[in-house]
């Protein structure tokens, strides 16, 4: 017995020790924006490869209020090196206030999976930081959950809540970034909210099972009021959970169970009593 467990042992070690390591893919974008004197707006990426494996087809899409710019492909990013370009986007037409430019980078991995990373960057347009008036819309977003042990529960919700405290109504319109793995039918849609009106929507996301751990969510959320923009940012987690579907099975029969022999107690005990 003795000699058999350790040639087991010995044949889990060379196992272990022969399979392939999983190559980690990390990269990280740095991006630098500055306002020309003619209105336009330059943005300067640093796309590092943080990662041990060659990423391929990088490109960039950056999204700014209603202005949207997408890069042709830059070329494959080795590991430990940086991919930078810089995109001017026409900014001129923009109304003056608070917006959040947000920047995809789009890339594939050897094995031809596709993965985003995302970076926002708060820009102030026609004023001086902190020359906003208070904004009358408050915005909130849940956090969402996913039970990797449940191949079958592959979806959840984030409840957004917007509430308008001002006197005028408003159309706010949400873009979500999610991260990989995790995909909504509306990453982006406008929410009409009537003057002092709460308005909780739902927002339905499926989950691919490449999530194994918990990751960060984002969304922009942004409207125009009397001739100013105001964006804000929120953020939210993708929440990995790890509950045994059989125990909770095993909770709904078991409670089936006890409803049955109490239904069938009171019946035994009415034709008694009859």
């Amino acid at each position: 017995m003795k000699f058999a467990r350790r040639i087991a042992i010995l044949v889990a070690a060379i196992a272990l020790l022969a399979a392939p390591a999983i190559a980690e893919i990390r990269t990280t974008v740095t991006a630098t924006a500055s306002i020309l004197s003619t209105g336009e707006t330059t943005v300067s990426y640093d796309i590092l490869n943080a990662g041990d494996e060659e990423v391929l087809h990088v490109r960039v899409a950056t999204f700014l209020g209603l202005v949207a710019d997408r890069s042709d492909p830059l070329g494959d990013n080795a590991p430990g090196k940086t991919v930078r370009c810089t995109r001017t986007l026409d900014t001129r037409a923009l109304a003056p206030g608070r917006y959040i430019l947000a920047t995809r980078v789009n890339f594939e991995d050897r094995a031809g999976a596709s993965h985003a990373v995302h970076h926002f960057t708060p820009l102030v347009f026609g004023a001086a930081a902190g020359a906003e008036t208070a904004s009358p819309l408050a915005v909130a977003a849940s956090d969402a959950e996913f039970n990797a042990k449940s191949p079958l529960n592959t979806k959840d919700d984030i409840t957004l809540t917007l509430k308008n405290t001002g006197g005028a109504p408003l159309e706010p319109v949400v873009s979500f970034f999610l991260p990989d793995g995790v995909t909504t039918a509306e990453p982006e849609k406008a929410y009409p909210v009537a003057a002092g009106e709460t308005k909780t929507v739902k927002l339905p996301l499926n989950f691919a099972p490449t999530v194994v751990q918990d990751l960060p969510y984002r969304a922009v959320v942004w409207y125009e009021a009397r001739g100013r923009h105001d964006a804000r940012l929120l953020e939210g987690t993708i929440r990995v959970t790890q509950k045994p579907v059989l125990f909770k099975a095993f909770l709904i029969g078991a409670g089936a169970v006890l409803v049955i022999v109490v239904a069938a107690v009171l019946v035994i005990r009415r034709r008694k009593n009859a």
